[in-house]
């Protein structure tokens, strides 16, 4: 991403992450069987150092080991008593 990672936070410009890709992780992803990771994710790329470079091959590397083995993002299923009859989160969960 061109952006820092700061603008990806709480508080940041765009929000966390994890809730710009909200719809398409669970609303597509999820609902239709697929079990997403959490998102690969490389900040500032539009000023990457040389080391900044050499320290995303081998995060991307180390990610590519895990695919199989890493824990999918823990969604809710919509069926399994998290949400009530207006598809809210129950206080309790």
């Amino acid at each position: 991403m061109g952006a820092r990672a700061t603008a990806f936070s709480d508080r940041g410009i765009h929000g966390r992450l994890s809730n710009v890709l909200h719809p398409l992780q669970h609303g597509f992803a999820w609902f239709t069987g697929m079990t997403p990771l959490e998102p690969f994710t490389v900040y500032d790329t539009v000023h990457m150092s040389p080391a900044h470079v050499a320290e995303a091959k081998a995060a991307y590397t180390a990610r590519l080991d895990g695919l199989l083995t890493d824990p999918p993002v823990p969604y809710r299923s919509l069926t399994g008593g998290d949400y009530d009859h207006d598809m809210r989160l129950r206080p309790t969960r």
